[in-house]
């Protein structure tokens, strides 16, 4: 139904929301080439609208997610953040790509910001710092790696349970105890 919105449609927005709507669900149908297809006409009917295109690398992106493509969800949301705009939903979507992607230093600085903006629920960003920094402790190469890692992180997330133990087991595998 949405594509037929989409073919009738004389107004650009409505027609590349449109075409988002219906990709999704060619999306949620399994779908692909015709998913593909319709992203492809989307890019080509939004001109040169930057708000269109955010739209549709948003969509297009969060696609990719779903089909466990995170590194071409981040190709897609990267250049949104370059001109200094950073919208809140490109952020989400970057901090699931790096996620899983295990990049770790990502992860934490972008949860962070997001927990800066109220963009993501306490809960979760308070996870999503703990396992990034655990994570950091836990892959650092040498005891002077690990002491950068843990100056870096801020008083309140040291003393996060799991970053706490994964630090002191690290500290004294390293041979300082105290």
């Amino acid at each position: 139904d949405m594509s037929q919105v989409a073919d009738q449609s004389k107004v650009p927005t409505r027609r590349v929301l449109a075409m988002l709507c219906a990709a999704q669900a060619a999306h949620e149908m399994q779908e692909y080439a015709r998913r593909d297809a319709l992203v492809v006409r989307a890019r080509e009917a939004m001109g040169d609208d930057p708000a269109l295109a955010a739209a549709v690398a948003m969509v297009e992106a969060e696609l990719m997610l779903q089909e466990n493509r995170p590194a071409d969800a981040l190709a897609l949301v990267a250049p949104l953040h370059d001109g200094g705009q950073r919208h809140v939903h490109s952020l989400r979507l970057a901090l699931r790509a790096h996620r899983d992607l295990q990049q770790w230093g990502d992860v934490l600085k972008l949860s962070r910001t997001l927990a800066k903006r109220h963009a993501l629920q306490e809960a979760f960003s308070t996870e999503m710092i703990a396992i990034a920094a655990v994570e950091r402790l836990r892959g650092a190469a040498d005891a002077a790696a690990r002491r950068e890692v843990w100056k870096e992180l801020k008083p309140a997330e040291r003393v996060l349970p799991d970053v706490a133990i994964a630090a002191a087991d690290g500290f004294e595998t390293d041979g300082e105890p105290a």
